[in-house]
């Protein structure tokens, strides 16, 4: 019997260590996913800079 709860403990402590990990890809996942959001705004502002320049360039 002691065997057994042994051998249940340590699953138990695998189980454990499995779940801190995927918590840590879901935080990874979320991080990941806002940085692209960002990303994307920044490059929407670039744009918009980039068409304010144009505008106010002398032409030639």
């Amino acid at each position: 019997m002691n065997d057994l709860h042994g051998h249940l403990m340590a699953i138990a402590h695998e189980v454990k260590d499995l779940r801190d990990q995927v918590a840590g890809i879901d935080q990874l996942q979320a991080d990941i996913a806002r940085l692209r959001a960002e990303r994307d705004r920044l490059h929407d502002v670039l744009i918009r800079i980039g068409a304010l320049a144009d505008r106010v360039r002398p032409s030639s």
